[in-house]
C-alpha cells in the first residue's frame, strides 16, 4: 500500500477514470466501422481503449489498409460521440467529483494526465464546467508519445515540481497502469481488475469511492 503521508500529488486519467466515455466511445467506434463495413472480430473496439488517438488510427489503418478510410471512419465516430455528448449522455464517473473535491480540501495537488488530444481533453471538461478545476493538466497534445509511454507523467511531474515517489494515480486501463508504473509513480487500479493489473498496480478497486474510503480513510 503507497504511504499517503508522503504523497503531494493525485494523478487522475479522463476517459474511463474520470469521465464514464469509454461505453460511449466502444459504441462509436463501431457504429462507424459498420457504417463502412469494416468488418473485425469481437475485440477489435475493446483493443482501442486506453490508446491514443494515432495508435487507434494506425490499429484501424491495418484493417483497411487507406488512410483517407481511416479518417472518415474517426470522423464517423467523432460526431457521434459530440452528439452523446450534447445529448448528456458523456456523465462523469461515479464518486469522481466527490473523490477530487476532498483531496483537494485536504490539500493535495490534483492533476489530469489523458492521452486526448487537448482540444477534446477541454471540450468535455469544460461540458461539466471542470475547465479550470484540476492544478495541473497534460495531453496528448503535450507529448510525442502518448500512453503507455511515461511521457505523459513524466510531463505532468514536471509540470507539478513534483518527484515520482510524492505521487500518486489513478488510472482504469492497462496502458495508462503500464505508462504510471513506468515513470516510477504508485498506480491504483479502478474497475474490472486482471492478474496483470494486480502485478503491476499496487492495489485494484470497483469504483472511486471504495478507493477513497480504503486509500485516504482507512476503511472499506
Amino acid at each position: 500500500m503507497v504511504d499517503i503521508n508522503k504523497i503531494k500529488l493525485i494523478i487522475f486519467d479522463m476517459d474511463g477514470l474520470f469521465l464514464d466515455s469509454e461505453s460511449v466511445y466502444a459504441i462509436g467506434w463501431q457504429k462507424a466501422l459498420d457504417y463502412y463495413q469494416i468488418k473485425v472480430g469481437d475485440n477489435f473496439v475493446s483493443s482501442l481503449k486506453g490508446q491514443g488517438a494515432r495508435d487507434n488510427d494506425k490499429a484501424i489503418y491495418d484493417l483497411c489498409g487507406n488512410m483517407s478510410l481511416v479518417k472518415k471512419i474517426r470522423q464517423y465516430r467523432t460526431d457521434y460521440f459530440l452528439d452523446e455528448l450534447r445529448k448528456g449522455n458523456v456523465k462523469l464517473s461515479f464518486f469522481a467529483l466527490e473523490i477530487a473535491n476532498y483531496l483537494k480540501q485536504r490539500g493535495f495537488l490534483i492533476a489530469l494526465a489523458s492521452s486526448s488530444f487537448k482540444e477534446t481533453v477541454d471540450t468535455l471538461l469544460s461540458t461539466h464546467n471542470l475547465l479550470n478545476f484540476f492544478d495541473f493538466k497534460v495531453t496528448g497534445s503535450d507529448v510525442k508519445s502518448v500512453k503507455p509511454s511515461p511521457e505523459i507523467y513524466n510531463k505532468t511531474l514536471e509540470v507539478a515540481g513534483c518527484f515520482p515517489s510524492e505521487a500518486m494515480a489513478f488510472e482504469d486501463s492497462l496502458y495508462g497502469i503500464i505508462a504510471a508504473e513506468a515513470a516510477g509513480i504508485e498506480v491504483c487500479h479502478i474497475g474490472e481488475s486482471n492478474e496483470k493489473v494486480k502485478e503491476i498496480s499496487f492495489a485494484s478497486y470497483s469504483n472511486l469511492k471504495e478507493a477513497y474510503h480504503s486509500i485516504f480513510e482507512g476503511e472499506k
